[in-house]
């Protein structure tokens, strides 16, 4: 097998953002600098793996669900033939599950993104560092853009990036429009897709070139599975990266419903990323209404966050708690709570009332930063939203974040061209 390693050039912004964790290394709670969660998955230790796959897709489907090693998978047309890949063993490292791959498609390799690591499935006869290399240039930095309106698809429309994407209704909208920051730089089409992945770890992407059009299909993939009865090591692994570096098990229930209500953004972040990993295993309205004081609140923002992504989507018990607390958010409750719960209610309701209150509470620059990150990807997800601030106003945020100006009309990645 050969890993092709050599440098790409790849901007991750890590201001104020906690994407900046996601990136080669990840600062846990305690400060120390340790390897990223994609960095740290090819040594991932697996146990009882017994894998009978019909296809390469297929094995690629099973090992990136069943264990949350996220992978991107890249095929073209005849460059490796169809056959069935078994493999079992009572312990072994995700890596190994790799290897066996390709020694079953010798026709394909596995390569490490020098930046990101996301690690990448694509064919032999291609270098890493050529694959999906059309360069754009992003004119300015930009937070919590929608990864499937917001980002691919808008690129897609210029023609001579290359680029096909798949479109989707609004359920698998939902799925993929979580948020992704961007930086203003020079970019290939696939530092998009690395930026995209280190953004959410449930997430990938299934690439389908097609070397006679110069083209290539990018389907975005769902790796959380409805089929798992307890978290994947993946999600283990992530929380024990970004979270808890003493947990060797999958966290409480009581565990993750603290991250979710940390006062720390980037804690919070990893909180939602492990939730969504393990949505299909648990009931978040029984989590929301089983829950006591504030912590029902910061449930029900962290399930609106994974679970209500665009327009006309929901979760009852959520708004419900959201409304029914109110007057607390709009009282003496913490800054990022009641921000965050003020602008999830507009969104989800359309009134003005809740965003008013809490925009009269005049907050810091200092409470404010807390939630900037958090508060550009709601508003750029929800018309609904930004039709609401448009009628409050973002001064009250904007005299502290000048960045935070022109919000309200925007969703899409905005100045970028292309360059090669």
């Amino acid at each position: 097998m050969t890993r092709k390693l050599d440098s790409i050039v790849l901007v991750v912004w890590c201001l104020l953002t906690p994407a900046c964790t996601h990136a080669a290394n990840a600062q846990r709670p305690d400060g120390q600098e340790v390897l990223s969660w994609d960095a740290q998955l090819p040594g991932m230790v697996l146990s009882g793996v017994a894998l009978d796959c019909h296809s390469l897709q297929d094995a690629w489907k099973q090992v990136s669900e069943r264990f949350l090693a996220r992978s991107v998978l890249v095929l073209a047309e005849g460059t490796y033939q169809e056959r069935p890949f078994r493999f079992s063993s009572s312990r072994c490292k995700a890596s190994d599950v790799f290897d066996a791959l390709i020694r079953t498609y010798p026709e394909m390799q596995w390569s490490i993104d020098p930046q990101t690591k996301v690690v990448w499935f694509h064919p032999l006869p291609r270098p890493y560092e050529t694959l999906l290399n059309r360069r754009l240039h992003i004119e300015q930095d930009q937070l919590g853009l929608p990864m499937q309106t917001g980002l691919l698809e808008p690129l897609a429309e210029d023609s001579q990036l290359g680029l096909d994407v798949k479109r989707w209704g609004d359920a698998f909208r939902n799925t993929f429009d979580y948020p992704v920051d961007v930086r203003a730089g020079d970019w290939t089409v696939r530092d998009v897709l690395n930026t995209a992945c280190a953004a959410n770890p449930t997430k990938s992407f299934y690439v389908q070139l097609n070397d006679e059009r110069a083209r290539a299909y990018v389907t975005a993939f769902n790796l959380v599975s409805d089929a798992l009865d307890a978290p994947p090591p993946g999600a283990i692994a992530w929380w024990r990266v970004h979270v808890d570096p003493r947990s060797a098990m999958a966290p409480t229930k009581e565990a993750v419903i603290s991250a979710l209500s940390d006062s720390r953004p980037a804690i919070r972040s990893a909180g939602r990323a492990y939730l969504e990993a393990i949505i299909w295993q648990i009931s978040v309205e029984d989590w929301i209404r089983e829950a006591q004081g504030r912590e029902r609140s910061w449930l029900a923002v962290a399930s609106l966050f994974v679970l209500s992504r665009v327009e006309g989507s929901t979760v009852r018990a959520a708004v419900e708690e959201l409304q029914s607390a109110e007057a607390d958010l709009s009282g003496d409750a913490p800054p990022d709570l009641a921000i965050l719960s003020a602008l999830l209610l507009a969104k989800q309701t359309g009134e003005a009332a809740p965003v008013k209150r809490i925009a009269a509470r005049r907050f810091t620059k200092t409470e404010l930063e807390g939630v900037l990150v958090e508060a550009y990807a709601l508003a750029r997800r929800s018309l609904t939203l930004r039709r609401v601030l448009s009628e409050v106003g973002t001064d009250w945020l904007t005299q502290i974040e000048p960045g935070f100006q022109g919000i309200e009309t925007s969703n899409a990645v905005r100045g970028f061209r292309h360059t090669q």
